[in-house]
């Protein structure tokens, strides 16, 4: 619901911005108004066709190029009517490549689980709190260097996601629970005192990722993987009490831990 309020109000937000910008444009006569609004055109559909990276830039050249047009080429433009015209474009540019990132996230991303994987952690870290039987068990599994992908092709970025999230759901155990939290992190649980859990979670989990890649035009990326594993029971439970506290200390241990590659 947050989601797709944000992306509503980042449409009107654009929508108005453009809106300002043709108005602006129609007081100096149709020929004016033709060329903004062929630019505002050109700025809603840039971010489809670039990558994030390339709208950056573009939005930087819109910027400069509209400055220089409006300031040496047409003179009989007052300065804050030209200052709106050289500011509209690239704010236009930059919402309306986050209307496509949400549109994307929406349509291509599996769900963020953060207050369901809070909500279970945390009940069974209470039980651990109040009995030495109860053992949970926590590994964080991260497609290092996602955000980088997610820039350079962000519709294979949440394809893969999804491909990610089958290759652990193959891997898990009836009672493991799998949580999507962000940019790539998958938190997965169990309340078990096994030993042996821990180990062959990974190495499962590892041969099923093992055979992904990342799809860009006619190349294909190799993606790599780092974990981390937690063990919390009675004896450490306040420690990590809190959700919070364990994916801190798991995403620490991801630092030290050496990349997986493929």
């Amino acid at each position: 619901m947050k989601r797709l309020l944000k992306f509503f109000s980042m449409l009107l937000f654009m929508l108005l911005a453009a809106g300002l910008g043709l108005y602006v444009a129609l007081q100096y006569g149709l020929l004016i108004l033709e060329i903004y609004a062929f630019l505002i055109f050109m700025a809603i559909i840039t971010p489809w066709f670039l990558t994030d990276l390339l709208v950056t830039w573009t939005e930087l050249f819109s910027i400069i190029i509209g400055s220089f047009i409006l300031s040496v080429g047409i003179s009989y433009i007052p300065l804050y009517d030209r200052l709106a015209l050289i500011l509209v474009l690239p704010i236009v540019l930059i919402t309306a490549n986050q209307v496509e990132a949400l549109f994307l996230e929406k349509k291509g991303a599996i769900a963020v689980q953060t207050s369901k994987a809070k909500s279970y952690y945390e009940y069974y870290a209470r039980k651990a709190q109040h009995s030495e039987d109860v053992t949970i068990q926590t590994m964080l599994v991260s497609w290092a260097h996602a955000e980088q992908f997610k820039q350079i092709q962000p519709k294979e970025y949440y394809a893969s996601i999804k491909r990610i999230n089958r290759a652990i759901f193959r891997s898990k155990h009836d009672s493991d629970r799998v949580f999507y939290l962000r940019n790539g992190l998958f938190l997965i649980v169990q309340i078990t005192s096994d030993p042996n859990w821990h180990r062959g979670m990974e190495e499962e989990v590892s041969i099923n990722l093992s055979s992904l890649r990342f799809n860009n035009e006619a190349t294909s990326h190799e993606i790599q993987f780092q974990y981390g594993y937690q063990l919390v029971n009675h004896d450490n439970w306040e420690r990590y009490a809190y959700y919070e506290d364990i994916l801190k200390r798991l995403e620490r241990l991801l630092e030290t831990h050496i990349i997986v590659e493929y």
